[in-house]
């Protein structure tokens, strides 16, 4: 059997930087998962990229009380609009950055899965909320959202009994 890499769309909004350096040291581990990483800031991504993609790990810091870094807002609100695209043919899932002494503690994470999940994309993977330390929670993360973006095939079907075999590479 011959693997085709696949391309993952790697987006990250960050205030203070934490969620652009998880996003890159994420695209280095994608590759070793036969998955094609593009890592792009929310304030350069559009919706069409977005929806135009099989393929969605999103990395995003909550800033404050609950509020999307500067870095998502704009994409946050285009995504939020009535008329945003439907995206049923992505795969995606999401790691939220925040601070339980806040009261909306990963707010900005909670929101894009929520968001994605109401325009028709598959959470392939859940959501993992992470703490001032965030490292441990991203580490058990990476390998199984990995994996399972992996175990997608050419036709957009998921393998679930491929997972484990990604997550372990």
């Amino acid at each position: 059997m011959i693997l085709v890499s696949k391309p993952v769309l790697i987006l990250f909004g960050t205030q203070s930087g934490n969620s652009e350096d998880l996003a890159s040291r994420l695209a280095k581990s994608a590759t070793t998962h036969n998955l094609t990483p593009t890592v792009v800031d929310m304030e350069n991504a559009t919706v069409e990229q977005m929806a135009s993609s099989e393929r969605i790990l999103i990395i995003c810091s909550t800033w404050g009380e609950g509020d999307m870094p500067d870095s998502a807002e704009a994409l946050w609100d285009l995504i939020s609009a009535e008329d945003a695209p439907k995206m049923e043919n992505t795969n995606f899932s999401v790691c939220a950055l925040g601070d339980t002494s806040y009261e909306f503690y990963c707010q900005s994470g909670k929101d894009w899965d929520n968001r994605l999940e109401e325009m028709g994309a598959t959470r392939i993977h859940d959501r993992v909320d992470c703490d001032v330390d965030y490292e441990p929670p991203w580490k058990s993360w990476v390998p199984t959202a990995l994996g399972s973006l992996a175990a997608i095939d050419e036709s957009n079907n998921f393998h679930e009994n491929l997972v484990s075999t990604f997550a372990e590479m």
